[in-house]
């Protein structure tokens, strides 16, 4: 028995404790009470928590519907490219993304965009339709699309722009490959410029992330030795 069981109250009887059943019996007739006092409160909130689950499954039902539509027209976009004139395709894809402005297929079709308009010569309509991703170069589409936007820039003589959005490339991806790719177009670039210091940081930094036993590192260094030779003969 616990040391803390109740003790008679001084100069009197122990007092019982309430009966639980007793107690249950006395919160419902209070509720029922309260409830009959406030019908017309709780028939509102009735409705009211009805109306907001039929809005989120309205919601989710209406987005997953618009996702799958969205990806639907994107491949029935795929499938004409090539087919249908140029003009008309870049048609359709314009119309898809004021359609599916914040579809999760929308970087798909931005950089099918891209791409199209640069085939076609179009380098500022390549930007324009690519520019949007370069803040999520952390996805995949978006890192496709960040060497096409560098190219875009390239050709309309843009050229930090275009080292630039190669550098951010580098720093996200967690791909060799593409670091390899991002940092040798960023010094092609600078040695396009004449900066030829800068192109040779650039092909170091390469080389610095490159295996020793890597099979790539033979041609990097002879680009190395190619730009500190310019950079010494230029006298920079």
């Amino acid at each position: 028995m616990s040391k803390y069981s109740r003790r008679p109250v001084p100069g009197g009887p122990a007092s019982s404790a309430p009966d639980e059943d007793d107690l249950f019996t006395s919160r419902v007739l209070e509720f029922t009470v309260w409830a009959q006092n406030n019908a017309q409160t709780l028939i509102f909130a009735g409705i009211v928590v009805a109306l907001a689950l039929a809005a989120t499954v309205y919601y989710f039902n209406f987005s997953e519907t618009r996702e799958n539509q969205s990806a639907l027209e994107l491949e029935q976009i795929h499938q004409v490219v090539g087919v249908v004139s140029t003009e008309e395709t870049l048609a359709e894809l314009n119309r898809f993304l004021e359609r599916f402005e914040d579809a999760a297929s929308t970087a798909e079709a931005r950089l099918l965009l891209g791409q199209v308009q640069l085939e076609n010569g179009n380098a500022q309509g390549a930007i324009d339709a690519l520019q949007p991703l370069r803040g999520r170069l952390g996805e995949p589409v978006a890192l496709q699309a960040g060497f096409l936007l560098g190219a875009a820039y390239e050709q309309q003589g843009l050229w930090d722009e275009a080292v630039a959005t190669y550098l951010d490339i580098a720093d996200e991806t967690d791909l060799g490959f593409q670091l390899r790719n991002a940092l040798s177009d960023a010094a092609r670039v600078r040695a396009a410029q004449g900066r030829y210091a800068d192109a040779e940081a650039l092909l170091g930094d390469l080389l610095d992330e490159l295996d020793a036993t890597d099979p790539g590192r033979g041609v990097i260094e002879m680009r190395l030795a190619e730009m500190r030779a310019r950079r010494m003969s230029s006298g920079g």
